[in-house]
Parts: structure tokens; C-alpha cells; sequence
């Protein structure tokens, strides 16, 4: 080959790490030398202070800085150190601005109120946020103030979370008669979604503690007793706050004494039930011995706990005149069936 400036040799068009390259050996007094490209690329790689070749695998030894670039295609990652792309972690960080939950229906299962909102699809995987109050007003709005929910009412409001699109809010006793309200955000991990309109429910239901009230039941009111034709006629008012289930039991006693407190436990105690204050009694002739009746109502919950009215007095006799002349004629001829005279003759009753 003829003499030639460096510039001026044929280009290489298609080189391969076999090629090779004029360098000048610093270390043999510079001493022109050639080098092949795959020692130069080895050289570069080793002695890079951003990683390393070891083994066969490209390690960084320093932090990446990207310089506000993105990485892109990576794959998904699935061990504790592996990276991970935006399609595994967009849905727990994506901007929720344009997601409004729906209104909540509301259905009241007995002991909890049961409520559900149309199911978020896009972004899937967040998480529901309750909000509700109860009240007496049956329209109620729930919304945010400065980012906090609030109750037009001004009633305090209340949140449950769930990764379902359901809810079970305890019903809580004293709530018959009255409204819940309820209203739903969306969030993930870092954004949260504009509140959702009101659901309402009117509470018809009783709760379990409406049922089964520990304390002792309200009596019954305004007792009064009376008599006609032989029959006890005892009545009461039901007390206005009577608990749910609650049931009332009549104690009516016979004696001569004209001020008896009925305690519970007196021989020849009478015992009705019923799930109102209104008793009758036919006065049988066993008890025309007596001049006195006593009664009482005891009011009993559904855990047995009872509560006593006061002791109410009438005076009784038996009315002849009640007794129709038929039944005593029945009774004159039986008798004379079953007695005769001391010479064995049958007994004639008066027609």
C-alpha cells in the first residue's frame, strides 16, 4: 500500500470487533502499535467507574441520573428488587380529578343498614370511603367543606372504608323514626375523587337494642277496675315509651281486705297475659266468699325485666240476679238426682 495520510484510507463501511486500530503505546515510548476493537470496547467497560462487566452482567456501580428522560419498556417486575413500569403502579397513583362516585342505595337488613355505589372500574383497585350521619330531616346533603364532608343538618358525620363497593353501617338503637344519609369518595394511593351525591333511608326497622333493652320497661298508666254482671273489667294505658316486644301480665287477687299491695307472690294469685292492658274476669262462685278484688299490671321486656303499677281495690259480690233461672233449675234437678228422704224416696224440685 502506498504512503497515505490517515484521512485519506478507504472507510471502513462495515467493521467488526475483530478490526483493528493504530495506537501509539504510551508506556514503549510510544511505539506505534495496533489494537483490535473488542479489546478497546473490553477496555472502556472495565475501567468505567459508573459499573461494571464482572461476569458477564452490565452492574452500575453509581446511581443513574436520567437527566429527566424516561426509561421506557421495561418489564414487569415480580421479585422484592425488581423495578417496576408504570402499568403495574398507574392505577394506585393515576389522577382521580375526573372520578365522581354515584349515590348510594341504602336497604336495612334488621341489625345493620346495608349500602352499595355502582362499582369503580377505571382506575380499578381503590378504595370506597362512607360517609354518613343520622338525623331527623329527611333531606340532608352531605358535602365538602375545605375538604371535610359536612352535614347540611349540621349532624356529626361518620366514615367507614372499603375496598368493596359496600358498606354495613350498625344500626344503633333509637334510630326508628329517623334518616340516614350517606355519600361516597374514591382514593387510592395518592389521589382521592370529588364526593358523590346523597343517599338517604327512613329507619323503620327496630335495632337490637331496641329489642332487647336491659333496663326495666315502662309501666302501664291510668289503671281502673269495674264491675258488671259478675265480671271484672281491668284496664290501663299503654305507656308511651314502651320498648319493642314489651308485654304485660295481669295479677288479680280475692281476699276481705280492702287495701291489699299485691307483691307476687300470694296464694291463690290470678295470672293473665296479654300484649295490651285490657282484661276481663268472670267472677266464679268460689270467690263469692270474698269481699275484695286486687289488681296490678306488671310489665315485662324481653329479657324478663319487669316493672309493677301500683295495686288497684274494688269491692265484689256476686249478683244473683246474673244467675238465670235456668241454670238453677239444672242445678235443683241434679241435686235431686243424687239425694233422697230417709225412706229412700227421690226429692221433687219447684217448677
Amino acid at each position: 500500500m502506498d504512503d497515505s495520510l490517515l484521512q485519506a484510507l478507504e472507510t471502513n463501511l462495515t467493521p467488526s470487533l475483530a478490526d483493528l486500530m493504530l495506537i501509539v503505546d504510551v508506556s514503549e515510548s510510544y511505539a506505534p502499535k495496533n489494537i483490535s476493537f473488542e479489546k478497546v470496547r473490553d477496555f472502556v467497560l472495565e475501567n468505567n467507574p459508573s459499573f461494571s462487566t464482572a461476569s458477564g452482567n452490565l452492574t452500575l456501580t453509581r446511581d443513574m441520573y436520567a437527566a429527566g428522560m424516561r426509561i421506557r419498556d421495561v418489564g414487569s417486575g415480580y421479585l422484592d428488587n425488581d423495578a417496576v413500569n408504570y402499568a403495574q403502579v398507574k392505577e394506585g397513583i393515576q389522577s382521580l380529578i375526573a372520578v365522581t362516585p354515584g349515590t348510594p342505595a341504602i336497604a336495612d337488613r334488621g341489625g345493620f343498614l346495608y349500602s352499595m355505589v355502582t362499582t369503580i372500574n377505571n382506575p380499578w383497585g381503590g378504595f370506597y370511603l362512607f360517609y354518613w350521619c343520622v338525623d331527623t330531616v329527611a333531606n340532608t346533603v352531605i358535602s365538602l367543606v375545605n375538604g371535610t364532608p359536612v352535614a347540611s343538618s349540621g349532624a356529626t358525620i361518620f366514615a367507614e372504608g372499603s375496598i368493596a363497593n359496600i358498606a354495613n353501617i350498625h344500626k344503633e338503637s333509637g334510630w326508628i323514626g329517623k334518616y340516614m344519609h350517606m355519600a361516597v369518595r374514591y382514593r387510592n394511593l395518592k389521589s382521592i375523587s370529588d364526593l358523590g351525591g346523597t343517599g338517604h333511608h327512613a329507619v323503620n326497622l327496630p335495632a337490637y337494642g331496641d329489642l332487647i333493652n336491659k333496663d326495666a320497661p315502662p309501666k302501664a298508666e291510668n289503671l281502673s277496675i269495674s264491675t258488671a254482671d259478675n265480671r271484672l273489667y281491668i284496664n290501663a294505658d299503654l305507656p308511651s315509651d314502651a320498648f319493642s316486644g314489651q308485654t304485660y301480665g295481669l295479677e288479680l287477687l280475692f281476699n276481705d281486705d280492702s287495701d291489699t299491695e299485691i307483691i307476687g307472690n300470694e296464694i291463690g294469685l290470678i295470672r293473665q297475659s296479654s300484649s295490651k292492658c285490657t282484661y276481663t274476669y268472670d267472677i266464679p262462685i268460689s270467690m263469692a266468699k270474698y269481699s275484695y278484688a286486687h289488681a296490678r299490671i306488671v310489665s315485662l321486656s324481653l329479657l324478663g325485666e319487669e316493672s309493677c303499677s301500683e295495686t288497684i281495690h274494688i269491692s265484689v259480690t256476686i249478683d244473683g240476679a246474673a244467675i238465670s233461672d235456668n241454670l238453677i233449675s239444672y242445678l235443683a234437678a241434679r241435686v235431686a238426682e243424687k239425694v233422697v228422704t230417709q225412706n229412700d224416696e227421690p226429692l221433687k224440685y219447684k217448677l
